[in-house]
C-alpha cells in the first residue's frame, strides 16, 4: 500500500497536451514530476479554465504533500464538476483511507471498482482493508477477562515470532519454519476472534508479514492496530520503519513525527524515534531537517555518545571529515570504552591512512570483547597493519577473525589477497580474491585486486 500517484496521471497528462490546454497541462506535469508545492498554485489557477481537471490536479498535489483533507475536498469538487469518474472516486478513496475515514474510503473505492473493474482489481486490497477497519470502529470496551485472554494468546504468538527469528538465523529447515508459521497464524487469528479490538494482535500479525517480506499486508495490519489504538507510539513507529524500508520516506517521516509527539506527551524523549526520522529526512533529501534532529539529540543528551556517533556518520556521508572526526572524538570522550565508536574512528583513520592511530583504536575495540563489534574490528585492524606493512600481524588478525561467524568472510579473503599481492605472491593473491568474490560477487576490493593482478 503506497501513496497513490499512479499511471492514470500520465494518461491524463498526455490527453491534456493533445487538447493544448496549457495551464492544466502545466498543473498535471508538475504533479507527474512530483513538484507538489508548485502544482498546488498552478492547479488552483487551472481550476478557472477546467474545474474538473484543475481540481483533480490539486487533489493529487495535496496527496503528494500528505494533506489528506485538502485532497478530499479537491477530489469532491472535481466529482461535482465532472460527475461519476472512477479514477476520482479511487483517488478520494485513497485520501479518505490515509486520513482514517475508513467507511468513506470503502464507499469511494467500491464505487470506483463498480465503475471500472480494472481499478477494482488494483484497489481490492485497500478496499477490503477499509471495510475491515471500518467494522472495528468505534472501538468498544470488552470485558476485562476477554481482553486478558485475547492478549495472552497474542503474546504467545509474539513469543513464537521470536522463536521464528532465531530459527531463521540458525538456518533451520524450511519445514520447521513453515510449521511454526502455521502456529503463529493460528494463535493470532484466535486472539482476534476472542477480541477483535486487540491492537497487539494486529501489530504482531504485521510483524509476522514483515518477517515474510509481505510488506503491503504488514502495512495494513499496522494500520488496523493504529485504528484500534491511535495513541500507541511504538506501533506508529514500527509502521514508519516499514515505510522507510519501502523508501516511502514522506509517510515514514509522518509516522515518526506522530510517534515523537505522542511520546513527548507521555514518556518524553526517545532517541531512536529521532534517529529514525533524521535518517528518513536525509534519504528524502531534507538534509537540514536531518541535521536538526541530530543536533537536538545531542542537545537533549549531551553526555550520551549515541548522538555524536550518528552525527559523525552524517558528516561523513556529506564528506565533511573535519566535523565527523570532531564528533567521533567527542563520542569517545563521553564513552571511552564504547567499542562501536572506537571501530568507527579506526575506520576513519584507515581511510585517512593514519594507520598507527587506526591500530590503537581497533585494539581498544577488540580488547573490549564487545559482541560482534570486536570481531569486526579484527578485520579492520588487519587493514591498518597492512598499511603499516606489518603483514604477519595482519594475517594473524585475519586468522582469528575467520573463526567468528560475525566477521565478513569476503572481507577477510579480500584483505588476504591484498597482503599477498603486496608481498608479490600473485598466485596466492588470485586464490584469495576469487574466494572473496565467491562469498560476495560485489566485493569491490576483491574485484579491483584481481584486475590489478592482470
Amino acid at each position: 500500500m503506497k501513496t497513490p500517484i499512479l499511471s492514470l496521471v500520465i494518461i491524463f497528462t498526455f490527453s491534456i497536451f493533445a487538447n493544448g490546454q496549457d495551464p492544466v497541462a502545466l498543473c498535471q506535469m508538475q504533479v507527474k514530476t512530483k513538484r507538489f508545492e508548485a502544482a498546488k498554485l498552478t492547479c488552483a489557477a487551472a481550476v478557472k479554465s477546467n474545474p474538473a481537471l484543475g481540481q483533480m490536479g490539486l487533489g493529487l498535489a495535496s496527496l503528494g504533500l500528505l494533506e489528506w483533507q485538502n485532497a478530499i475536498a479537491a477530489f469532491s469538487a472535481a466529482l461535482d464538476a465532472r460527475g461519476n469518474a472512477s479514477e476520482l472516486y479511487f483517488y478520494r478513496g485513497n485520501a479518505n483511507f490515509l486520513a482514517g475515514n475508513y467507511k468513506a474510503a470503502y464507499e469511494d473505492l467500491s464505487r470506483a471498482s463498480s465503475l471500472d473493474p480494472r481499478i477494482g482489481a488494483r484497489a481490492k486490497e485497500m478496499t477490503d482493508a477499509a471495510r475491515e477497519i471500518a467494522s472495528l470502529l468505534p472501538v468498544k470496551k470488552v470485558p476485562v477477562n476477554v481482553e486478558k485472554r485475547s492478549l495472552e494468546v497474542s503474546l504467545t504468538a509474539n513469543s513464537l515470532l521470536i522463536q521464528r527469528a532465531l530459527k531463521k538465523t540458525n538456518k533451520e529447515p524450511k519445514e520447521v519454519i513453515d510449521a511454526l508459521d502455521r502456529q503463529i497464524v493460528e494463535k493470532l487469528n484466535e486472539a482476534i476472534r476472542i477480541n477483535k479490538f486487540n491492537s497487539h494482535a494486529y501489530s504482531s500479525r504485521a510483524s509476522f508479514y514483515k518477517a515474510q517480506n509481505q510488506r503491503a499486508k504488514a502495512l495494513i495490519e499496522y494500520t488496523k492496530a493504529i485504528a484500534v489504538d491511535p495513541k500507541s507510539a511504538p506501533t506508529i513507529f514500527s509502521r514508519g520503519e516499514l515505510y522507510a524500508e519501502m523508501k516511502n520516506y514522506q509517510m515514514a517521516i509522518a509516522d515518526f513525527s506522530t510517534a515523537i509527539q505522542i511520546n513527548f506527551e507521555g514518556l518524553g524523549y526517545t532517541s531512536n524515534y529521532y534517529s529514525a526520522r533524521a535518517d528518513a529526512y536525509e534519504k528524502s533529501g531534507q538534509k537540514e531537517k536531518a541535521l536538526q534532529d541530530l543536533n537536538y539529540m545531542i542537545e537533549v543528551r549531551p553526555n550520551e555518545a549515541f548522538g555524536y556517533s550518528l552525527r559523525a556518520s552524517y558528516h561523513l556521508r556529506q564528506n565533511d571529515r573535519t566535523k565527523a572526526l570532531a564528533d567521533l572524538n567527542k563520542a569517545i570522550e563521553v564513552a571511552p570504552k564504547d567499542a562501536s565508536n572506537r571501530l568507527s574512528r579506526c575506520r576513519f583513520y584507515v581511510e585517512a591512512k593514519n594507520f598507527s592511530a587506526a591500530v590503537a583504536d581497533c585494539t581498544v575495540a577488540i580488547d573490549e570483547k564487545s559482541f560482534i563489534i570486536s570481531d569486526i574490528a579484527l578485520t579492520e585492524r588487519a587493514v591498518a597493519y597492512t598499511g603499516l606493512k606489518k603483514f604477519g600481524l595482519a594475517m594473524a588478525d585475519l586468522a582469528t577473525a575467520e573463526k567468528s561467524e560475525y566477521a565478513s568472510k569476503a572481507e577477510i579473503y579480500a584483505q588476504r589477497g591484498v597482503i599477498y599481492a603486496a608481498q608479490g605472491k600473485k598466485a596466492e593473491a588470485k586464490i584469495a580474491f576469487e574466494a572473496a568474490l565467491k562469498e560476495d560477487p560485489k566485493n569491490i576490493k576483491a574485484a579491483n585486486g584481481l584486475k590489478s593482478l592482470n
